[in-house]
């Protein structure tokens, strides 16, 4: 009788690991559809599932879950712990780019002309770019970035005659805040992604392997139910990856080869 290869899914990357086991559930599901015609009266896949050992049940059932689970940390999450937070720098940043835009407008018209004429330098600053407020937070991000450092041309000597400092500190203040809460963004989600991802990678892997152990001792045991397809079928999967393996494994070979080759010699 022919059993389940052994594959080391540790040896995988992590979207061909994904993508086998993918393809493993896709057989498993497509192997109790077929059981399903042999149960009178069994129009569901569960019912079919049933003929088979206790042990092979409980393990079909364990993988599938198992596998969800490492589908799901695969996915972009749309919200993660500081996101609120961040919101609410983004609307202060706002709130300062709007508050300066409205005062250096209003200094455009002061009596004293010299006054106006730097006012209004500063309002062509403004205006050059586009409303970061209608724009997404990366688009803003360089928004932010060109005029504040446009409005640091200007001198300290101009910002202080017009009294704008103030304004132009809150905007600098606000916008760095942002992007410092978006970098811990950034950075708390890649270590919650990396360490997830590798939680349930890992169940998956062993929810994986105990399946296939549950197929080989159930081909044994198990007289009722014919297995052959099923079982081919995985090891077509299976050898697909051995043969990724062993070519990644042949071509790191002979790169390190190829790096011996071209070390100089020493005489």
């Amino acid at each position: 009788m022919k059993l389940v290869l052994t594959l080391n899914l540790q040896r995988l990357k992590t979207q061909e690991d994904f993508g086998h086991q993918k393809f493993t559930l896709l057989l498993t599901d497509k192997f109790l559809s077929g059981l399903q015609g042999d149960v009178e009266d069994g129009p569901q896949v569960q019912s079919a599932e049933s003929s088979l050992p206790p042990k092979l049940q409980r393990a079909i059932a364990a993988f599938r879950v198992a596998f969800n689970d490492f589908d799901d940390a695969l996915k972009e999450p749309n919200k993660n712990a500081v996101t609120k937070y961040l919101t609410s720098m983004d609307k202060a940043r706002e709130k300062s780019w709007r508050l300066a835009k409205k005062y250096l407008k209003i200094m455009a018209s002061h009596p004293d002309a010299s006054v106006a004429k730097i006012a209004n330098e500063g309002v062509f600053i403004f205006e050059k770019y586009s409303d970061p407020t209608k724009l997404s937070q990366t688009e803003a991000n360089g928004i932010f970035h060109n005029l504040l450092q446009d409005i640091e041309k200007m001198g300290t000597t101009k910002r202080q005659k017009i009294y704008f400092d103030p304004w132009y500190e809150s905007m600098k203040e606000n916008d760095d805040a942002f992007l410092e809460a978006d970098q811990q963004r950034t950075d708390e989600e890649k270590n919650r992604r990396v360490g997830i991802v590798q939680n349930m990678r890992k169940a998956a892997d062993d929810a994986y392997d105990e399946l296939v152990k549950s197929i080989n001792i159930a081909v044994q045991i198990d007289e009722e139910t014919d297995y052959t397809d099923y079982v081919n079928s995985l090891n077509v999967g299976i050898e697909r990856q051995m043969t990724t393996l062993k070519g990644r494994a042949t071509r790191r070979k002979n790169s390190l080869a190829e790096e011996d080759n071209d070390r100089p010699t020493v005489e």
